[in-house]
């Protein structure tokens, strides 16, 4: 792998206050990389120390193998997009766009030329006579887009920069910058706290709280093998169930959930687990299978009864009581909901399991 960043130890403080906590970990060249977390987790204080707005108290910073932990932001070659765009009020879109061109002495004409180029592949050439405070959210952001991304940057870095659209725009607008990311091969680390968002567009995901790393993976592993509880339960909707291991094998692994409730998971070569020890069980909604008869299938079938039912468009999502326990269940189709009694099943393969109670 080819990185494009690399982290080492990566730590920045604000007095008492450790806001990024001994990062560690390398971003591939050429991928999105998203930094996700809930506010105030550390993670646009980690996007401005790799852009070079902040200065780290321990730890190194690489750039395609050059050391830029003592580097000036000007000197990084990085592209910012700011979470308010940041645009100059008093210039037009041309001139936002070629500031950096000018700030480092571009030519004249290559700069033009340059600017008109990342403008018609964002499609806003006919914005650049315009001012900022004439340009809708989304016009205002392609902008800042333009701009980090005219100076041919090694590394672009977007902080938050869809948070300020709504809702239909910004599923839109994502879809333009993971397309304009692969059509340039340019690295991108992109901020977000949108669980969604995050695994719509990375390549990799890196989870953060507190200060910490506390899983990097593909938005695949992120979703169905979480790591941590905190992984677990932050990504989407899931089921986290108080286990204990039962027996282990080769192929799987018998849990107890419940008197008499016994469930069988795919055993996991990178979670060692031993007899009699206490685990958590993570299923996520959409994994589970409801019938009002007992499916035919053996194993991991659970009796149970619907307490409630959510019409959630695609799917209807159903609240059911088995045991002790409350499974949410994501089914698709369902124009007549089921009620009353009813059997929960879920393929082993479906099943993951975290080594420890947090």
């Amino acid at each position: 792998m080819k990185e494009a960043v690399s982290l080492n130890e990566a730590t920045k403080k604000f007095g008492s206050v450790t806001a990024v906590d001994h990062a560690t970990f390398a971003v591939e060249d050429q991928s999105f990389t998203v930094l996700l977390g809930p506010s105030g987790c550390g993670k646009t204080t980690l996007l401005r120390s790799i852009a070079g707005f902040y200065d780290l108290d321990e730890g190194q910073i690489l750039i395609k193998g050059r050391d830029v932990t003592n580097v000036p932001p000007h000197k990084r070659n990085t592209g910012m997009v700011f979470q308010n765009y940041a645009l100059f009020p008093h210039m037009k879109v041309f001139d936002n766009i070629a500031y950096g061109l000018r700030f480092r002495q571009f030519p004249k004409a290559e700069a033009e030329q340059r600017v008109r180029k990342v403008a018609g592949m964002l499609g806003i050439e006919h914005l650049l006579t315009r001012f900022p405070a004439q340009l809708s959210g989304g016009e205002q952001q392609r902008v800042a887009v333009a701009r980090a991304l005219v100076i041919e940057p090694e590394v672009l870095l977007l902080d938050e920069p869809l948070s300020n659209l709504d809702a239909k725009v910004r599923v839109h607008v994502r879809v333009e910058l993971k397309k304009i990311q692969q059509q340039l091969g340019i690295t991108a680390i992109h901020v977000t706290h949108d669980q969604e968002e995050a695994l719509a567009i990375g390549d990799k995901i890196v989870v953060m709280n507190k200060g910490q790393v506390i899983q990097i993976g593909t938005p695949t592993e992120i979703y169905f093998k979480p790591k941590a509880r905190f992984v677990a339960d932050f990504i989407g909707t899931i089921n986290l169930l108080k286990a204990t291991v039962v027996k282990t094998t080769a192929k799987e692994v018998l849990l107890s959930v419940g008197p008499e409730m016994v469930l069988s998971a795919s055993t996991d070569p990178e979670v060692a687990l031993s007899d009699g020890q206490d685990a958590t069980l993570s299923i996520r909604p959409e994994s589970i299978e409801i019938s009002s008869e007992k499916p035919t299938r053996e194993g991991n079938v659970l009796h149970g009864e619907v307490k409630d039912t959510i019409f959630m468009g695609a799917v209807t999502r159903y609240f059911v009581q088995t045991g002790d326990l409350e499974l949410i269940a994501d089914v698709q189709g369902s124009d007549v909901p089921l009620k009353g009694s009813v059997y929960v099943s879920v393929d082993s393969s479906k099943l993951h399991i975290l080594p420890e109670l947090e």
